[in-house]
């Protein structure tokens, strides 16, 4: 357990946090701080005092799970020593129950004459002194049951307390992960007009997969989603030579496609595309093979979402020329929700 000390500025103290894996933790906040505030103007009118508080509050909130994990770790230890102290002290209560049993049966013998005493004064005071031990291991046994009702009472809150974080953690992930996918769609406004100046300017231009994700979520955020997933994987294969045909795609995919899908489902919205650009579905073998179709399935507001509709451009594998969008229509929201942009998923005696 690594013990790291964080800084909340904001509370006007330092806290001691404990917790694995901490320095790639922070390492991995800074690095998806969000760059700007949402809107060209905002972003302008922001001044570096503004800029530093908003990152410190993000930082902060993206701490918050993690603490709260500390605290219900902090939580068990104590519910498992109260646990144990309470085991100990049941055990001990046995212990003094049948020291108690024993005595007794000892006095019950020697008043029936099946004890004979050394002396006249340990027949004397035999009694006595069984009669003082009886005592004492009745008071003991009233401290003991003390005990016990005290930690089980201490238990119970402990429990009740990890029962409380764990609510609160839950509350704290799904903030969290709204939080990362509102992060991977805050675009750079700037750069889409660049990328789209250069496409009137240039006709050899062609954009990056991210740059065309970023053009399309820009210009239809309110129909296209796109997932942490889809920017990383577009970002790995940065060097694909046709973009313009992917952003082509994809704006019918935004446009088109969502349209059709919302009047007659996937039979009207599939005739968007041609048969070598578009698949309503995967193979019976990938669709029955956990382990490809878990390589299909990213999460978006909470829940799973195998996505085996897709957009392809290329057959090979190199990724130079070939490239892959994996997606889902949610007629709920009348969205398209985007988990990959890249190359080629698993299929059977393939690898990727």
């Amino acid at each position: 357990m690594l013990k790291v000390a964080l800084n909340h500025n904001a509370l006007g103290r330092r806290k001691k946090l404990s917790f694995p894996q901490y320095p790639a933790f922070l390492q991995q906040v800074r690095e998806n701080d969000p760059p700007r505030v949402t809107g060209f103007v905002a972003n302008i009118l922001e001044t570096p005092l503004a800029k530093a508080e908003r990152l410190r509050a993000h930082r902060l909130s993206a701490m918050k799970p993690y603490h709260a994990a500390c605290l219900k770790d902090k939580a068990q230890r104590e519910a498992q020593e109260a646990t144990d102290a309470v085991r100990a002290a049941s055990k001990a209560k046995r212990e003094v129950e049948r020291n108690r049993r024993r005595l007794e049966a000892k006095a019950k013998a020697a008043r029936a004459g099946a004890f004979h005493p050394h002396s006249a004064k340990t027949e004397a005071s035999s009694p006595a002194i069984q009669q003082l031990d009886s005592e004492r291991l009745v008071e003991r046994v009233r401290t003991l049951e003390g005990e016990v009702d005290h930690l089980s009472g201490r238990n119970a809150e402990l429990e009740s307390r990890i029962e409380a974080m764990k609510l609160e953690t839950n509350s704290l992930k799904q903030l969290n992960s709204d939080l990362s996918e509102k992060r991977g769609n805050v675009l750079d406004e700037e750069a889409v007009k660049g990328v789209l100046s250069r496409l009137c300017l240039d006709a050899q231009y062609e954009p990056t997969p991210e740059e065309a994700l970023q053009c399309v979520a820009a210009l239809h955020g309110d129909r296209v989603h796109v997932l942490p997933s889809a920017w990383e994987s577009a970002r790995k294969v940065n060097y694909y030579g046709n973009g313009r045909r992917l952003l082509s795609l994809l704006m019918k995919l935004a446009t088109a496609y969502v349209d059709a899908m919302a009047k007659g489902g996937d039979v009207m919205a599939r005739r968007v595309f041609t048969s070598s650009e578009y698949a309503g579905r995967e193979s019976d073998t990938i669709m029955q093979t956990k382990s490809l179709m878990r390589a299909r399935t990213w999460r978006f507001q909470n829940r799973d979402i195998p996505m085996v509709r897709h957009l392809k451009i290329g057959v090979s594998t190199d990724t130079r020329h070939s490239i892959r969008v994996y997606f889902e229509y949610l007629s709920d929201l009348n969205k398209i929700v985007i988990g990959w942009c890249g190359e080629h998923r698993p299929v059977p005696g393939v690898t990727s």
